[in-house]
């Protein structure tokens, strides 16, 4: 059995490995996750015994394994870039262990010599990274270690070689007790080998469970938010672990998909009111424009009439850039309140799948054109608008003639986001009758 108790490494300013404390039980195939840089390899060093922790201690069998030789030849630990001498075979090596590790065992060095695709003759140094890793491997098993130490085995390896290792790896731990302590950046590659995984991340131990266990309980999410949320934010989600990028975030949530997608949604909707009150204010521009609209035109129409009432020579430019800004901005509120033209007449012989993923791929079309409004619609302002003006106002430019089509596209491509998570939502969230 290995004891972790309390250990701490540091680098400098950097702390590799902050109070980790774990059990590792003989026997076990234990697998160590977390991103590089984490504190995988370091803690691997620890428990090995090639580094000494700052504080708190590490023990196998009740006995602290730094300086303790009786210990290390019970372990073996291959590292993430395994070492060898230029002139190193795994034939001179072989020769060396004999004499190192009491329990070596010259049968299982010729099978694994048989079975892996290495020349035992030819030098390790000349070797790929996946074959140095073999090499290092063959050598280890055949030691017959208590445990077994390894960082990054599978990095390298082709799929083939990569079961291969696996079946090797639970062979012996069924038929010696091994116990084998993996560290990994990827959790699918130890799904099938290892009986529990730990999750760690900057050096701290972050989640210990039984796979079974994890693959029931946790969900891996990623989320792109337009506008960065506060950490307030994600307190109704049990998450274990955030990783950041931007705006987008990658989460790691314990609870079934039942439990925790009405909760995500739950907390997502709590930017709805940013909708309400683009909407409001793309609605109160719409009818500000159409009682302007109105009023001028009354004044022009009246004024052909009533010799003292003007009508003014700008009248008509104004009527039909007003116009245009309703006609534009009415669209995008026509997608908020779902009052676009729709063709329903198959609706009744399709699937309700088929249905949802065709207003999804109208609803994501939609959003692709509200972008291009604004990127084109805001390039034609600038570059063609910009340089002319109005016949009867020389003084204002034509820009704010070509300005509603951008304008438009920004109110359609934030209602067209709202619209198509409202159709993932109700994928994953039942509506309550």
């Amino acid at each position: 059995m290995i004891e972790v108790n309390h250990i701490t490494k540091r680098f400098g300013k950097v702390t590799a490995v902050d109070d980790f404390t774990l059990d590792i039980n003989r026997g076990s195939v234990l697998g160590i996750v977390g991103s590089n840089g984490g504190g995988k390899s370091t803690l691997l060093r620890i428990l090995s015994g090639v580094f000494d922790a700052d504080s708190g201690e590490v023990k196998i069998n009740g006995q602290n394994i730094y300086n303790n030789p009786s210990v290390k030849g019970e372990c073996f630990f291959i590292p993430d870039f395994p070492y060898f001498s230029n002139s190193a075979t795994l034939e001179n090596t072989a020769y060396l262990y004999r004499s190192l590790y009491p329990n070596w065992n010259e049968n299982a060095f010729r099978q694994f010599c048989s079975v892996f695709p290495i020349d035992p003759d030819a030098k390790i140094i000349d070797m790929s990274k996946g074959m140095q890793r073999q090499a290092a491997l063959i050598l280890a098993i055949s030691t017959c270690p208590r445990y077994l130490l390894l960082d990054e085995i599978f990095d390298g390896l082709d799929p083939v070689v990569r079961r291969l290792v696996k079946k090797i790896l639970i062979d012996n731990v069924s038929a010696n007790d091994m116990t084998v302590v993996i560290a990994s950046h990827n959790l699918r590659e130890l799904e099938e080998l290892c009986d529990r995984i730990c999750l760690i991340h900057k050096g701290k131990l972050l989640l210990e469970r039984e796979i079974d266990e994890i693959k029931l309980g946790l969900r891996k999410v990623q989320v792109a938010f337009t506008e960065v949320p506060d950490n307030s934010f994600f307190e109704e989600i049990n998450v274990i672990n955030l990783w950041r990028n931007g705006n987008i975030f990658n989460l790691t949530i314990r609870g079934t998909e039942d439990e925790f997608m009405p909760k995500f949604f739950q907390t997502v909707d709590k930017i709805k009111p940013a909708y309400d009150i683009t909407y409001k204010i793309v609605l109160f521009i719409c009818k500000l424009l159409l009682t302007a609209d109105l009023v001028i035109t009354s004044v022009c129409v009246v004024g052909r009439y009533v010799p003292f009432v003007p009508d003014p020579a700008w009248s008509e430019e104004v009527v039909l850039t007003l116009m245009s800004y309703m006609a534009v901005l009415s669209a995008a509120l026509a997608i908020r309140r779902n009052a676009h033209i729709r063709m329903t007449a198959f609706d009744q012989y399709l699937p309700k799948s088929v249905i949802r993923a065709l207003d999804i791929l109208a609803d994501v079309a939609v959003l692709i054109l509200g972008v291009v409004m604004i990127t084109v619609g805001f390039s034609y302002a600038v570059q063609i608008g910009a340089k002319g003006n109005y016949v009867s106002m020389p003084s204002v430019s034509k820009f704010w003639m070509y300005f509603p089509i951008p304008l438009a596209g920004i109110a359609m491509v934030v209602f067209e986001i709202e619209a198509v998570y409202n159709h993932i939502k109700g994928i994953f969230v039942k509506e309550e009758k």
